[in-house]
């Protein structure tokens, strides 16, 4: 009787142990597979980062020279479709801009005010579907070259890449950054004309 007892809350025991492993079991399937929805790690990362430097050309122009390092940060290969280099200028003021060398404070906004900031070049590329794989971990670069003259002094550049046919208005990653020109990255030549 103290044996069947004994057989008895061996087997209630062994029950309760396989239904928490199967709790176990559902929960954290449950919980993994919500954080790998809620983290996006399928979803295609791009991390862009610009390197810039200017160098002599001719009487009065400089060579500018951008490569953008395009890394692939993510977990899944991306096939990229186009891209984009802008190279805008943002000292000395635009013509159509010098009204904010008067005001106390300003908020710039290139996209919106595009006849102001019209200042640009860009280089535009385009590859053929499957034409530029990307593996995770894998980084390529992509040289824009902009001869502007020796009067410019700071220049935003701004990268833009999408795994879609080109569409300026589409998805894609973007980077920013600010250059100032005459600080170091301008051709002696350009620096002498200046002062």
């Amino acid at each position: 009787m103290l044996k069947d007892r004994l057989d008895n809350y061996k087997n209630f025991a062994a029950i309760v142990q396989a239904w928490a492993t199967v709790i176990a079991i559902v929960v954290g399937g449950g919980w993994t597979y919500l954080h790998f929805k809620n983290q996006r790690i399928e979803e295609p990362r791009l991390r862009l980062e610009a390197a810039v430097e200017a160098l002599p050309f001719a009487e009065g122009k400089q060579l500018v020279n951008v490569v953008e390092d395009v890394r692939n940060s993510g977990n899944t290969q991306i096939l990229l479709r186009s891209g984009t280099i802008i190279l805008r200028r943002i000292l000395p003021l635009p013509p159509k801009a010098e009204f904010l060398g008067e005001s106390s404070s300003a908020v710039i906004r290139p996209e919106e005010d595009v006849d102001v900031w019209s200042s640009e070049i860009k280089e535009q590329y385009s590859w053929k579907e499957g034409e530029f794989p990307m593996e995770p971990g894998e980084s390529e670069r992509v040289i824009a070259k902009f001869v502007i003259p020796c009067s410019i002094q700071v220049v935003e550049v701004i990268g833009f890449f999408s795994d879609k046919p080109f569409d300026p208005n589409g998805i894609g990653w973007r980077s920013f950054s600010v250059v100032d020109l005459s600080k170091g990255t301008s051709p002696p030549s350009c620096k002498k004309q200046k002062s």
